[in-house]
């Protein structure tokens, strides 16, 4: 079973949750400056048959396995022109990799 980890630090306390590629919500952050947020990616898997000649395999749509975000949603304590810095740190519990884009909403 693989586990994504994803700590976030922030000076303010502001929404945090993880989606998919569909927006679709897989999990919230709690309230505070510090947040820590876990969550199992759905496993994807991908096969294509070794008989296909390279312009059938060439006519075939490119797959594209599960995408998820880290989305922070800015509230109205946040103050326009203000930088706030945030520290990310991901971690994966297996051997792969982890690539989680950041969306900030307004």
């Amino acid at each position: 079973t693989f586990l994504a980890v994803i700590n976030v630090t922030m000076p303010i306390d502001l929404p945090m949750r993880i989606v998919d590629e569909m927006g679709n919500l897989v999990t919230t952050g709690g309230p505070g400056l510090h947040k820590s947020i876990s969550f199992t990616p759905a496993a994807e898997h991908y096969y294509q048959c070794p008989l296909l000649s390279a312009a059938g395999a060439a006519s075939q749509p490119t797959y594209r396995g599960r995408e998820y975000y880290l989305e922070i949603t800015a509230t109205e304590a946040v103050e326009p022109g203000q930088d706030y810095p945030i520290a990310i740190a991901v971690e994966r519990r297996d051997q792969g990799k982890l690539y989680l884009p950041i969306l900030l909403r307004r």
